[in-house]
């Protein structure tokens, strides 16, 4: 599972595993973060993602790489509705 806001890929979710590139408090709150290598929880272990565990498992983050690299790769991002201008009838 794919985490978005926006535009940006924030958060990946592969069987027990949650890595996040982005965080951010609150939608309008606080400022974002990126990490790189991204952050990593075991969800069943952690569910609260309090223990980051990237260290432990780089086999785990280059697995959800490939998976992120393969979903950009098929992946056509639509115009913004908020930004395309109103026409007049």
């Amino acid at each position: 599972m794919f985490y978005y806001r926006g535009q940006r890929l924030m958060a990946v979710r592969h069987g027990p595993w949650k890595a996040h590139y982005i965080t951010q408090p609150a939608y309008g709150g606080g400022q974002a973060q990126s990490h790189d290598p991204p952050v990593l929880f075991h969800l069943e272990h952690d569910p609260s993602e309090e223990r980051d565990v990237s260290k432990e498992h780089p086999e785990v983050i280059e697995r959800i790489a490939a998976l992120v690299e393969e979903h950009r790769t098929g992946l056509e991002i639509p115009p913004s509705q908020l930004e395309i201008p109103l026409r007049s009838e």
